[in-house]
């Protein structure tokens, strides 16, 4: 594609484009990235769950389940290396 095309249209190095066919044509069109924010709403509310409404709060509950996550993995390791203490006198 012709370099004074890419820059009218925004275009960079790795950005996706779709060939769409239009009768006897084939338009390309730059695909646009979508962000985790592009859902939103997609799903019914769940009762009891807040869903975060900015980039930075889906940031924060990102941070606090990896968290979460990390603690449980934790929290597992140590009773299986006491199970195995036990078990083995």
């Amino acid at each position: 594609m012709p370099k004074a095309i890419r820059d009218r249209l925004g275009l960079k190095p790795g950005d996706d484009l779709e060939f769409v066919e239009r009768g006897d044509e084939i338009v390309i069109v730059p695909r646009r990235r979508r962000s985790v924010l592009d859902f939103a709403g997609a799903l019914p509310p769940v009762p009891g769950v807040v869903v975060p409404t900015s980039s930075e709060g889906w940031k924060q509950a990102i941070r606090d389940a990896w968290t979460d996550a990390a603690t449980e993995r934790q929290g597992q390791s140590g009773d299986h290396r006491r199970r195995v203490r036990r078990a083995g006198g």
